[in-house]
């Protein structure tokens, strides 16, 4: 990698140890270098993203107008509905040949997947992030992984389809005089050299939609493979991670031994992250970001569950519902700039979850924000009085509730919810439904109805929504939502 960054464009060696330096500078110095990035990338993207340039003629608002990072949060706000509708012609920057971008989908946790391109220089910062994050972990790079997810982010062609060939026929259509598109050599480039040599990387399938598919036989074909492969680190889905963790106790059987246990694609709170830990006897880390900017937000040993927020990478706004900054631990809207990628900007965007941030020095010495991840803004319930529970808040009470292997939160209605409960196979005296429908309803109000059922639907990608929100609109940033709506 070092070589590779010497005498050729692919730096993300190079750019990798710069991160790790610039999270112990003075946060002063490296907000000055924040703005620098962002007035570069603000004047680009009016010059040359359409979609930039409509939304922000309509707010009366020009590039120099924006004179401080205080004037920034004049810039309307980006939805992922913008990026669907924009995408291509009104996304992707006119000065940047579609014929040589990386195209990848989205995970898609919840609505239709974004279709998401990247310039080369800006994929070298998102691996850099990514080695950034393992780094956190106690991960060097080369050691072996295994990932246990229901999707992810994956290189594309332009129609959004996976191109499955053989390494032969691969390295034939990049190498032909009238060969294939970037996107094809993307695809080739990670799927048959990145994935299986640099990362020594074994993806194991997605749990499927079909009823009895999360069952203890299907958690235990995962733990033999892990076992079999002995990876250095586990990625994983929470979740699957938790379920996993209470058949090995359940049934008496011996982990897989890691040495890190790295939380992905879902909600990380402080009970299933102990519970899985102590369970494979490894530390677990959460990690946080999307394919639109790689990882931002990292857990270290000493974070206390926070997460150190790469500065340099990301732009990271936590908005309360009017809009305003929020303050340190108040619970907020994220919204998100990419600082990296000039092929398809992402400015302001509504990243789609709510925490809060602090401004606390971590032992480890670095010097950024700390971030905590509450749970899906589509997760986010408005009780009848007013009240606002997150995902968080749900998963904490009653993921360990008697009886109960994990469950399903939908809120029809302000003050009408209804309960899917998984029953955990070993509880001998079942689920107490009356019990649970009652803490239920101590905490929404109104009327709760609680079911035990065999099976819980998956979203269209594959991932378990554990709370489903009608009421979250109402904690959205005002000008997202009218985004949206428009």
């Amino acid at each position: 990698m070092p070589g590779l960054a010497l005498f050729t464009p692919h730096k993300a060696w190079r750019y990798y140890k710069a991160y790790l330096k610039s999270e112990y500078d003075a946060p002063e110095v490296r907000q000055q270098r924040v703005w620098q990035k962002l007035q570069r990338l603000i004047h680009h993207a009016y010059e040359n993203v359409p979609l930039y340039k409509e939304k922000w003629d309509a707010a009366g608002v020009k590039p120099d107008d924006i004179r401080s990072l205080g004037d920034f949060s004049r810039i309307p706000i980006t939805t992922k509905q913008d990026l669907r509708e924009g995408f291509p012609d009104r996304v992707i920057a006119r000065n940047y040949a579609s014929g040589k971008l990386r195209y990848s989908n989205t995970s898609g946790t919840t609505g239709r997947a974004l279709l998401m391109v990247q310039d080369l220089d800006d994929i070298n910062y998102k691996y850099a992030a990514k080695l950034r994050s393992r780094r956190l972990e106690g991960i060097e790079v080369g050691d072996r992984m295994a990932r246990t997810t229901p999707n992810e982010c994956r290189p594309c062609l332009e129609s959004g389809l996976v191109s499955e060939k053989g390494f032969w026929q691969y390295l034939q259509s990049v190498l032909a005089p009238d060969g294939e598109s970037a996107a094809e050599y993307f695809v080739f480039l990670e799927s048959k050299i990145i994935q299986p040599i640099f990362h020594g990387r074994m993806m194991l399938p997605p749990i499927g939609p079909q009823e009895g598919d999360v069952s203890d036989e299907a958690w235990e074909f995962y733990l033999r493979e892990i076992s079999r492969y002995k990876p250095a680190i586990w990625c994983t889905n929470p979740l699957y991670a938790y379920l996993m963790a209470k058949v090995v106790r359940r049934k008496g059987l011996t982990p897989p031994k890691v040495k890190a246990i790295d939380f992905s694609g879902g909600l990380v709170t402080p009970k299933v992250k102990r519970f899985v830990s102590e369970t494979f006897g490894a530390p677990a880390y959460q990690s946080y970001g999307g394919c639109e900017f790689s990882r931002y937000g990292q857990e270290c040993g000493q974070s206390g569950g926070m997460m150190h927020i790469l500065e340099d990478h990301c732009h990271v706004e936590f908005l309360t519902p009017s809009g305003q900054p929020a303050k340190p631990g108040e619970l907020a809207n994220h919204i998100v700039t990419s600082l990296t990628n000039y092929a398809e900007p992402t400015i302001r965007f509504e990243h789609g979850d709510v925490g809060y941030y602090k401004n606390d020095l971590c032992a480890c010495g670095r010097t950024t924000r700390l971030l905590d991840v509450e749970g899906r803004l589509q997760s986010t319930i408005i009780t009848a009085d007013g009240q606002t529970l997150t995902e968080q808040f749900f998963v904490e009470k009653f993921i360990d509730f008697p009886g109960v292997e994990w469950f399903q939160l939908t809120q029809r209605s302000p003050a009408e919810a209804e309960m899917l409960v998984i029953q955990d196979p070993s509880a001998s005296s079942g689920v107490d439904v009356k019990r649970l429908a009652e803490e239920l309803r101590a905490c929404i109000g109104g009327s709760a109805n609680v079911k035990v059922v065999r099976h819980i639907p998956q979203e269209a990608s594959g991932k378990y929504m554990l709370v489903k929100s009608c009421s979250y609109e109402h904690f959205r940033c005002a000008t997202a939502a009218a985004s949206s709506r428009a």
